[in-house]
């Protein structure tokens, strides 16, 4: 995977994020439109809707398989699920204010919002 880091009249200049060359720099490639994909849906570490609830991407795979784990529940040993999610099924939800499965600072320390009291206008981190 990889980005764009500049658009010229004839050719995307792109950086690719999980490479590096033997003096510890990132490959930059010149394409053409055609010899790229878009990848849907959200970068590393942000939260995505999923079929199973809130979740934090953890990385995409090169065939655009995404890897996240859910954030309001765990297996039943206790454990975080990984789960492996085709593009279509995950949503990047950006919307102002807070919504449940964002990740927030409170006084208390990092958590994730729970849900929403629309009526009282709370949050249950």
């Amino acid at each position: 995977t990889g980005y764009i880091a500049a658009i010229r009249s004839d050719c995307y200049v792109v950086l690719l994020t999980h490479w590096k060359l033997a003096q510890g720099q990132s490959p930059t490639l010149y394409l053409q439109a055609e010899a790229m994909t878009l990848i849907p849906g959200a970068l590393p570490g942000t939260v995505v809707k999923t079929p199973f609830g809130p979740a934090q991407l953890q990385s995409v795979r090169a065939d655009n398989m995404h890897i996240a784990k859910p954030i309001n529940w765990k297996l039943a040993n206790n454990t975080i699920a990984t789960m492996y999610l085709q593009p279509e099924v995950v949503q990047l939800t950006q919307t102002p204010g807070f919504n449940e499965g964002d990740e927030v600072m409170t006084v208390y320390g990092q958590g994730f919002v729970q849900s929403k009291r629309e009526k009282e206008g709370d949050l249950v981190v």
